[in-house]
């Protein structure tokens, strides 16, 4: 089993002072007997998003029973141990998926098969937990349905998708951004696209600047057929291929390859597969004066 650690939450999310104060000594009493002190504790908690992917060896549903005994746990270099300081969360937490999916004319004999594999991801969706929305872009950007519940106006929207001819993918990043900020549940994004940027307002260095300024952020990132050639683009210029591998590394996504749309629908339900395998790390610093540190964590 891999792990992978989450970006945004990894490290100290805030210093706790907890303050007990009881009631103030009389003013002819020079001397506060000892329940009359005031006592302090400093209490540092940290968080890391953990995802558990089974390999290849591993049984169906083998993972999910993995608990915190079947982990190690360094912070600073030193194993840490113990229930009263390691707690892992395997309790699904609410998400926004947004699947976005290049529309350019590039993509002419490709849609239908995106299409369905859109739709096999939205069939998956449990409505408990999972609110989504469908946009495209092209010449320009288009957020084709509302974030919903409703499995029927997300798949009428991926219907309804349609083609232009050029390529706006990273406003289309951006926009995209921009409606999951919007939201209160933790976002994720589907990114699907055959081709270089063409027409864009914003360059890369503004996406990645919003994805910084956007906790908990995962893009999981899809390349149709891309080739490593900066075409066109000024030298020493990242490819689209590693523009989206950059992307998915920076918000722990990840990157999948697929020659053909044939393969985009296994690789959709590989994603939803590692979003369930999902949990929270909540760790209770034993040296809370010390420096944060770093947060490692291996089965």
């Amino acid at each position: 089993m891999a792990l992978g650690v989450g970006r945004s939450h990894i490290g100290l999310v805030g210093g706790l002072l907890m303050v007990a104060t009881s009631m103030p000594a009389a003013r002819a009493e020079p001397i506060r007997s000892p329940d009359e002190l005031e006592e302090r504790a400093r209490v540092r908690v940290h968080t890391a998003r953990v995802r558990i992917e089974p390999t290849s060896r591993a049984r169906p549903g083998e993972c999910l029973d993995l608990g915190i005994d079947d982990l190690k746990v360094r912070l600073r270099g030193e194993l840490l141990e113990g229930a009263d300081i390691l707690e892992l969360e395997r309790d699904r937490h609410p998400a926004v998926h947004a699947l976005l999916i290049d529309t350019s004319g590039s993509m002419f004999g490709q849609l239908d098969r995106v299409r369905a594999a859109a739709i096999a991801y939205v069939e998956r969706l449990d409505p408990e937990h999972d609110r989504a929305f469908v946009a495209t872009f092209d010449d320009s950007v288009l957020i084709a349905s509302a974030v919903t519940r409703d499995r029927e106006t997300l798949l009428a929207a991926i219907r309804n998708i349609r083609m232009s001819q050029l390529t706006s993918l990273n406003d289309g990043l951006y926009y995209t951004i921009l409606e999951l900020r919007a939201q209160r549940e933790r976002p994720v994004i589907l990114l699907l696209s055959d081709g270089m940027d063409t027409v864009s307002f914003y360059e890369r260095h503004d996406v990645y600047d919003l994805v910084q300024r956007t906790p908990d952020l995962s893009v999981f990132t899809i390349g149709l057929a891309l080739p490593y050639l900066q075409s066109r683009m000024a030298p020493g210029t990242l490819s689209t291929k590693r523009f989206l591998q950059r992307i998915a590394s920076k918000t722990n996504g990840k990157y999948f390859d697929v020659p053909t749309a044939a393969g985009v629908e296994e690789v959709y339900l590989r994603i939803r597969d590692m979003l369930e395998n999902e949990a929270t790390l909540n760790v209770v610093d034993p040296d809370p004066e010390a420096e944060p540190g770093r947060l490692k964590v291996s089965s």
